[in-house]
């Protein structure tokens, strides 16, 4: 989840095209086997991208509350 996290949610603007067609084939394989968890389990799905956003998220909350 973390790796996917970072991948498709916390660097979006990176640019698929400049990754080789292995790469791309690869993060394809990844994207479909995940969208048949999130079919098959979706509530547990969700609480792992809950859990994962609040951890990458955590430093900046932790950052707020010091202000």
């Amino acid at each position: 989840v973390s790796l996917l996290w970072h991948k498709l949610i916390a660097s979006p603007e990176t640019q698929p095209c400049s990754e080789s067609t292995s790469a791309q084939q690869g993060w394809r394989q990844v994207v479909d086997a995940l969208c048949n968890v999130v079919s098959a389990a979706p509530a547990k799905a969700a609480t792992a991208v809950v859990l994962q956003a609040e951890k990458e998220l955590q430093p900046w909350i932790a950052k707020d509350d010091d202000l």
